[in-house]
């Protein structure tokens, strides 16, 4: 499986449990701001706290770590996925090219 088929794979994941979540929602049932950790495997495919949380982070996506070491997404942060496409961020950090900025020899 490509990366690309992984992340297909993923958001169709995810889009499952929003719809299970609207349905729910529209059944009269009380509104979960975080995701269980079932629903954390089941996005990821993983089952590792540690692969979960680089998967995440591979991923762009905001989380926090718990005391204990799960991580902890927010029903929002799914939805945000959905609506970006599931855009990933660049592994690392930006850096701006100082290179650019030094004068050009003349010759």
């Amino acid at each position: 499986m490509t990366e690309f088929d992984a992340v297909l794979a993923a958001l169709a994941r995810i889009e499952a449990l929003l719809e299970r979540a609207v349905t729910a929602r529209e059944a009269g049932s009380h509104e979960r701001t975080i995701v269980t950790d079932d629903e954390l495997r089941e996005i990821t495919g993983l089952q590792r706290w540690s692969a979960q949380i680089r998967w995440l982070r591979d991923q762009g996506w905001a989380y926090a770590v718990r005391a204990d070491g799960r991580p902890v997404v927010s029903t929002k942060e799914i939805e945000r996925q959905l609506v970006t496409g599931g855009a990933q961020r660049t592994k690392g950090t930006a850096e701006p090219d100082f290179a650019a900025l030094r004068p050009r020899d003349r010759a």
